[in-house]
């Protein structure tokens, strides 16, 4: 059996932070934690929260699952409706931003952090970097400082983000990140997710499934998006749209006509350049 500690300090945004979707709820630190965390005591913090660990060795662990070990220079992250619980061997120094918002949510549900990989080997440097730029913003209420919060808080997730999938990329995802690559570069005709998906040796729902949690979208989507963009390259330099047609693989002017406002919201006229 074990118990349960629901955080209740919340701090209460101001209008214009509810407005930005995202905003930071508290810093801290702690330089001399000398108990050990509880096996059977977990807290649910409510809000997403990143933890550096500066000196010292901790675990941090939930509920039916091994406790992971962390060392100075490892980050963690707390979900908003995780059990966890996380202390010192015996001393360490943290320091810890918390925030919320329905951003911050958002955030999560396109993936970019991961809570099957929640602790981060080499993130506490992002951690402390934005607990630094952070400090001297986070008693002031002026809209500067509310934005500055903001735009720090999203730098930190775009750090731990990319060592977070450098440092737990499984050859699925290696496989996935490479088809993007491919179809980045310029084809004439779109590949089929079933080829996609067997160059990458997954099966077909496997593969879109990491696809869209790579890039948050479909593979179709992807590759249609990348065509409109090579398209624009075309027009500008003065190719007419049945010829960007033709050259992108559409069979249909029209229906390339229409795809091209849908997505970029100008039609092809607008945007195409005329030869002299």
């Amino acid at each position: 059996m074990f118990t349960v500690y629901r955080e209740e300090r919340f701090r209460t945004p101001l209008e214009a932070e509810r407005s930005l979707g995202l905003w930071i709820d508290r810093i801290g630190f702690d330089r001399n934690t000398s108990l050990k965390p509880t096996p059977n005591r977990y807290r649910v913090l409510g809000q997403f929260a990143a933890v550096a660990v500066e000196k010292g060795r901790g675990t941090v662990g939930v509920p039916d699952e091994r406790p992971i070990a962390l060392e100075a220079g490892d980050a963690f992250l707390i979900f908003p409706s995780e059990m966890e619980h996380h202390g010192p061997d015996r001393v360490w120094s943290t320091c810890w931003v918390v925030w919320n918002g329905p951003e911050a949510a958002v955030l999560h549900q396109l993936g970019y952090l991961a809570e099957d990989n929640s602790v981060i080997r080499g993130g506490a440097s992002a951690v402390r970097l934005a607990w630094d730029r952070l400090k001297p913003l986070i008693s002031r209420e002026d809209r500067e400082a509310l934005l500055a919060r903001k735009t720090i808080l999203l730098e930190m997730i775009r750090e731990l983000n990319t060592l977070q999938r450098l440092t737990a990329i499984s050859p699925a995802q290696a496989a996935v990140e490479g088809a993007v690559q491919e179809l980045t570069r310029a084809t004439p005709t779109p590949i089929s997710v079933v080829d996609l998906a067997r160059r990458s040796k997954l099966s077909p729902a496997y593969f879109r499934r990491l696809f869209k949690a790579h890039t948050g979208t479909s593979p179709k989507a992807f590759q249609l998006a990348q065509r409109i963009n090579r398209a624009k390259l075309l027009l500008s330099t003065g190719q007419t749209i049945r010829e960007t047609s033709e050259t992108l693989g559409f069979s249909d002017v029209f229906y390339f006509m229409r795809v091209f406002k849908n997505l970029t919201g100008q039609t092809v006229g607008q945007y195409s350049r005329p030869r002299h």
